[in-house]
C-alpha cells in the first residue's frame, strides 16, 4: 500500500481520483494483498438493516474490505482478545464494505450506502473503525490497528473520557500513567 500511495503521487492521480479508489483499484489489479475471500463476520457486529440514527449510546462502525491483510490482521490479532471484546460490548457495532452497497441510516438519520457514507467520511484506508456517540463522531482510526491502540480507544468513547479529555492523546498519557501505577506494561506496539 506504501507503494501504491507513492505510485499514487507520482503519477500525478492526487488532484484527480480519490486516494481511496486509487488503492482499490491497485488491490484489483495486483491481485490479493494477503486478506480473505469476503469480510470476516464476528459474533459482536450486529445483523443489518443498519438504522444508527436509532442506537442508544455507543455505535462502533467497521469499515473493511474483502483481500485486505489489515483487516484480517485486526480480526485476528486485536478482536479475538477478551479485553478488546469487553469493550466493544459497550457499543453497538456493525461492519461495512467500504466499497459495497449496503444501505446504511447514519447516525445523522441520512439513508445512504456504506460507499457512499465511506466516501463522505473520507476512508481512505481500510479497516477503519469510526466511533460515534451522541450521533457524532468522537474518534477514528485507520489502517493497520494495534491492539493498544483499538482498546484505548473503545475505553475513551464507552467510559465517556473524551467529554472531560478531548484530546485523544493526552488521554492515553494519562491512562498509560494509570496502567504502569496499576503495575500493567504499556506496550504500544502489541498487536495482542
Amino acid at each position: 500500500r506504501f507503494l501504491a500511495a507513492l505510485r499514487y503521487v507520482a503519477e500525478g492521480k492526487a488532484g484527480s481520483v480519490p486516494l481511496s479508489a486509487y488503492l482499490k483499484q491497485e488491490v484489483d489489479q495486483e491481485g490479493r494483498d494477503g486478506g480473505t475471500v469476503g469480510l470476516i463476520d464476528e459474533p459482536f457486529f450486529a445483523d443489518p438493516p443498519h438504522d444508527l440514527s436509532a442506537q442508544d449510546g455507543p455505535v462502533a462502525v467497521f469499515f473493511e474490505q474483502p483481500h485486505c491483510w489489515a483487516c484480517r490482521s485486526l480480526h485476528e490479532d486485536v478482536l479475538r482478545e477478551d479485553l478488546a471484546r469487553n469493550y466493544l460490548a459497550s457499543f453497538h457495532a456493525i461492519q461495512l464494505d467500504r466499497w459495497g452497497d449496503t444501505p446504511v441510516v447514519t447516525p445523522a438519520g441520512e439513508r445512504l450506502t456504506a460507499k457512499a457514507w465511506a466516501d463522505r467520511l473520507d476512508i481512505d484506508y481500510t479497516p477503519a473503525l469510526v466511533l460515534f456517540n451522541e450521533g457524532e463522531e468522537v474518534i477514528r482510526m485507520e489502517s493497520l490497528m494495534r491492539g493498544f491502540h483499538v482498546r484505548a480507544m473503545l475505553a475513551y468513547v464507552a467510559t465517556g473520557a473524551y467529554y472531560s479529555q478531548p484530546r485523544f492523546q493526552r488521554y492515553l498519557q494519562q491512562r498509560n500513567a494509570w496502567l504502569r501505577e496499576w503495575g500493567i506494561g504499556v506496550d504500544l506496539w502489541e498487536t495482542d
